[in-house]
């Protein structure tokens, strides 16, 4: 019998092959990923990328491209800590 026939889609386990409904692959947010809303996201992207760049600039005046990349890199993790302080403080 051929399942694909019927609208079921395979799904590869570590046992092997299993049939699922359709439904089982909906966009529905899953129950282990907790929900962010899109302003923390904007505000912790925007943050990042500001203080990504002033790294890349800061980086850039005192060597190269390889310095003003590895410190791009630690202001972006600078700034996604500091968008989430903003967005704790702020309760967004």
């Amino acid at each position: 019998m051929n399942r694909q026939k019927y609208g079921a889609r395979p799904h590869v386990t570590h046992l092997g092959m299993n049939w699922t409904a359709p439904h089982a692959f909906d966009d529905a947010p899953s129950p282990h990923e907790p929900y962010t809303p899109p302003m923390n996201k904007l505000v912790v992207s925007m943050c990042s990328l500001l203080v990504s760049a002033a790294g890349w600039w800061l980086g850039e005046q005192f060597g190269g491209i390889f310095t003003a990349f590895t410190v791009s890199m630690i202001g972006t993790g600078i700034g996604i800590y500091a968008g989430k302080r903003v967005v704790n403080m702020w309760d967004l």
